[in-house]
């Protein structure tokens, strides 16, 4: 599991295989171990980042952050930090408020 730290907080998150890059996005109440099969499975084709939000998992517990918002900026700002020129995300409910970006494809 690796670490990142972003205007929030620490981020924590899981990575497999390579080239197309795809984000997982798991729902309220859900960890990075929602998506062990899915990255296992993926990994073969492609690189799934597996991305805890925060208050899930190990990444940060700081209340303030637990807008929907301030996820959709997590997600920016991860994109961001590891220098993705193009990626998928694949998940639950925050895929939809990802600003337009025209880097990012929404499965």
């Amino acid at each position: 599991m690796s670490p990142i730290t972003t205007d929030c907080g620490v981020v924590h998150y899981e990575v497999n295989g390579h080239e197309k890059l795809f984000i997982l996005l798991h729902g309220w109440l859900g960890s990075l171990g929602l998506w062990v099969k899915t990255m296992e499975h993926l990994s073969l084709f492609c690189r799934p980042y597996d991305l805890g939000f925060w208050g899930c998992g190990k990444s940060g517990r700081n209340i303030s952050t637990y807008f929907v918002d301030i996820y959709a900026d997590m997600v920016e700002q991860f994109i961001e930090h590891l220098g993705m020129p193009s990626c998928s995300l694949i998940g639950m409910i925050y895929r939809d408020l990802i600003k337009n970006d025209s880097r990012i494809l929404l499965i």
